[in-house]
C-alpha cells in the first residue's frame, strides 16, 4: 500500500513554509468529504489546483474520477505526485507551473467541451486547497475567466469546490444587509452561484491554521444578473463600496471627474429610483444592475466617462491589488475607508433628507 500522506512528508522531508501560508491536511476522512462535495466522480476530469503532498488527489482518484489533472507549483512536492502518479496507472496528470500563469484548457481534450447555454454541465470539475496567500488572486481570475468563459471555463460552466478562510467564504456568500457585504459578494453572485457547504476548524490542518476555512461550491451561471463586461461592473461595484458605510451618493460620485460629481450622481439614483442615503451594503442586485445599466447609458452618450477612473480608486482594482499583495490579509475595501470628500460636498450631503 501506498504511504500515508503524513508519510510522505516525512519521507521527503516536507515542511510546510509559513512564508507560502502552507497548511496541509492530513486526515483521510476530511480529504474523502472534500471529494466527495465535488459530487459522484465517475468519468470526471478533475483539475486539481495546489495538490500539494496530495492528499486529495489520492481521495480524488479513490472516489473514482477518470483523471485528475494536478497544477502544482512547488517543486518539493513533485516527487510525491510521482509516487502517487505510478499508483494511480496514468490517472493522475502532473503540470509543475503558477496557476495565475497557466492556461488550463491546453491540458484537455476538445470532446470534453459543453455549449455555455446547455442544461449539461462538461465532465470537469475544478478542485482547490491554495494556501491562503493566492486564494484570493486565484478566486478573482477565476471569476473574471467564467465572466469571459475563457480559460478552463471555455470549456463551459464547469462546477468548482474551493477552500477559503471562512470570513472571505462569508464575504462571497453574503446577502443585502449583511455587514459582510462587498464588493466581492456582489461580483462573485453576478456570475456564479455560491454556496458554503461546511467549515473545517483550524485545527484540522497540519500545522493548525489560525483561522477556520470554508469549502465552497461555485457554479457560473448560465446568464449573469447583470451582463455587462466584468471590468466596467468592478469599476461600479468598487466605487459603491468604498467605504461601504457611506452613502451611496457619496460612493457613487466617484465614478465622475469632480466638476458637478454630487450633482451627476444624483441624476443617476434619481433615474433608478434608489434613495440616496441609502448605503452600498443594503442593495441587492436589482439595484446594481440598475445602476450598472444606467452608468453604462451615461458613458455611451460621454464615452470619455467609461475611461475616467479616479485615481485613488485605481489602486483599488483588482489587478492593482494582485500585483501589489494586497489581498494577503483581507479586501482592503472592507475596511471602511473612504475618500475624503470637500467641506461643499460634505455640506451638500449634510442637506439630503434622511431615511
Amino acid at each position: 500500500p501506498l504511504p500515508s500522506t503524513r508519510d510522505l512528508l516525512r519521507l521527503y522531508g516536507i515542511r510546510s513554509k509559513r512564508s507560502l501560508s502552507q497548511n496541509f491536511i492530513l486526515d483521510p476522512r476530511t480529504l474523502d468529504k472534500i471529494a466527495r462535495t465535488a459530487g459522484p466522480l465517475a468519468g470526471q476530469t478533475v483539475v486539481e489546483i495546489g495538490p500539494g503532498p496530495g492528499g486529495i488527489t489520492r481521495a480524488l482518484i479513490g472516489n473514482g474520477a477518470r483523471q485528475v489533472l494536478v497544477i502544482e507549483k512547488d517543486a518539493r512536492f513533485l516527487n510525491p505526485l510521482r509516487l502517487l502518479q505510478e499508483a494511480a496507472q496514468g490517472r493522475i496528470i502532473i503540470n509543475m507551473g503558477d496557476v495565475l500563469k497557466v492556461n488550463l484548457s491546453k491540458f484537455l481534450d476538445a470532446e470534453l467541451r459543453q455549449p455555455w447555454d446547455s442544461p449539461q454541465v462538461p465532465d470537469i470539475r475544478l478542485v482547490s486547497n491554495l494556501p491562503f496567500n493566492i486564494t484570493m488572486p486565484f478566486l478573482v481570475r477565476t471569476i473574471r475567466d467564467m465572466a469571459a468563459h475563457d480559460n478552463l471555463f471555455s470549456y463551459g460552466r464547469v462546477p468548482a469546490v474551493l477552500t477559503f478562510q471562512k470570513e472571505v467564504a462569508e464575504r462571497i456568500i453574503a446577502r443585502p444587509g449583511d455587514r459582510n457585504r462587498s464588493r466581492l459578494s456582489v461580483l462573485c453572485q453576478n456570475f456564479a452561484q455560491a454556496r458554503l457547504k461546511y467549515t473545517l476548524k483550524g485545527g484540522s490542518f497540519v500545522p493548525a491554521a489560525s483561522v477556520d476555512v470554508g469549502v465552497m461550491t461555485l457554479l457560473p451561471l448560465r446568464q449573469p444578473y447583470i451582463d455587462l463586461p466584468f471590468n466596467f461592473l468592478e469599476k461600479v461595484f468598487t466605487s459603491l463600496f468604498h467605504g461601504k458605510q457611506k452613502t451611496v451618493r457619496k460612493t457613487i460620485g466617484h465614478l465622475f471627474p469632480n466638476q458637478n460629481r454630487l450633482e451627476r450622481a444624483d441624476i443617476l439614483l434619481s433615474t433608478c429610483r434608489i434613495h440616496p442615503n441609502r448605503t452600498a451594503v443594503s442593495l441587492d442586485m436589482n439595484d446594481f444592475e440598475k445602476i450598472a445599466f444606467t452608468y453604462k447609458d451615461m458613458c455611451d452618450k460621454e464615452p470619455r466617462l467609461k475611461k475616467y477612473v479616479l485615481p485613488e480608486l485605481r489602486e483599488l482594482l483588482l489587478d492593482y491589488q494582485i500585483e501589489h499583495g494586497l489581498f494577503e490579509d483581507q479586501d482592503v475595501l472592507d475596511s471602511g475607508s473612504g475618500f475624503s470628500l470637500t467641506q461643499n460636498e460634505h455640506d451638500e450631503d449634510a442637506n439630503r433628507p434622511s431615511l
